[in-house]
């Protein structure tokens, strides 16, 4: 207003996230790099980042010596324009659960990370996720850079006897009545144990699922073949990409060959898969049979 000279103003962005600690995995984050453009290193903010750029804004103007515009002279302007506005099937009344439900467990447990997510069985959209370590998106305090959700790649365990006794049913050699001796049982040379390592004597396969004998599911799997086994678990997705719109997705590894690793695998042990594949397979069992594809984009809007 006083027109001192020497005195300007420079003009500047940068993202700022009004829910800074909210689902950071899944929005990821952008910021500045040596070119002074703002680009998205993680999470939506990555994944989409050309469709979130928009285009720059320009003015072409004649200066003098000291920089100021030169009076009576043109000058031409180009307003920026926006980029794409994308809404994600997330609910924030249930990411806000989730992210409690996250703070009270990682709070009275000593473990490494923890993954909890929502997914809706009807169809497929992710409505919450949340995952400990977590980061404030303005402070970017991050502890490791993948998402759990879909780029930690881990021993299943005993969640992938759903699996596995599924694929015994489907391919007609379960018998959920027909009695079997728990505890243990030795296939080759590894001697395979139920979990309190002693068993619960002669019941029946259906008893088996749920004390989730691992000498249950080793006997169905042999009866099975290996072929069978990997064959119905490539089916529900495991071992490759869901394809969901988000950054650095594993494929988990269900690569077993000997007879005491298709043991292990029925059970969930000596194969990998992602938190995303076990919530896309799962789908199964929530939707009349029928697999649904993961996904976290609801719509993507040009803004003109």
């Amino acid at each position: 207003s006083l027109g001192l000279p020497g005195i300007d103003f420079l003009e500047g962005t940068k993202r700022f996230y009004p829910n800074s600690s909210l689902a950071p995995y899944i929005i990821g984050y952008a910021r500045t790099n040596d070119d002074d453009k703002i680009v998205g290193e993680m999470g939506i903010e990555a994944y989409f980042d050309e469709e979130l750029q928009g285009e720059d804004g320009y003015t072409i103007y004649q200066k003098d010596a000291y920089g100021y515009t030169m009076p009576n002279t043109t000058t031409i302007t180009e307003p920026a324009k926006p980029g794409e506005d994308i809404y994600l099937t997330l609910d924030s009344q249930i990411q806000l659960f989730v992210e409690n439900g996250i703070k009270e467990i990682s709070a009275n447990n000593n473990m490494e990370w923890l993954t909890f997510s929502v997914m809706d069985a009807n169809t497929g959209a992710i409505v919450a996720s949340a995952s400990n370590p977590t980061f404030n998106l303005n402070e970017l305090n991050i502890e490791s850079y993948l998402n759990p959700l879909t780029a930690y790649q881990y021993e299943p365990g005993s969640t992938m006897k759903i699996f596995s006794f599924l694929a015994a049913m489907e391919n007609g050699v379960y018998d959920g009545e027909k009695p079997y001796e728990s505890g243990t049982i030795q296939v080759d040379d590894a001697l395979i144990k139920d979990f309190n390592g002693k068993g619960w004597g002669r019941i029946s396969f259906d008893t088996g699922f749920s004390y989730s004998s691992n000498v249950a599911a080793t006997l169905l799997a042999l009866d099975l073949g290996r072929e069978n086994l990997y064959n119905y678990y490539a089916s529900l997705g495991f071992g490759k990409k869901t394809g969901i719109t988000l950054p650095n997705e594993g494929n988990g590894d269900i690569d077993f060959t000997y007879r005491t690793e298709v043991a292990t695998a029925s059970f969930g042990q000596g194969i990998t898969t992602t938190p995303i594949q076990n919530l896309q397979a799962l789908s199964i069992l929530a939707n009349n049979g029928v697999e649904l594809q993961p996904y976290i984009v609801d719509k993507i809007v040009n803004s003109e």
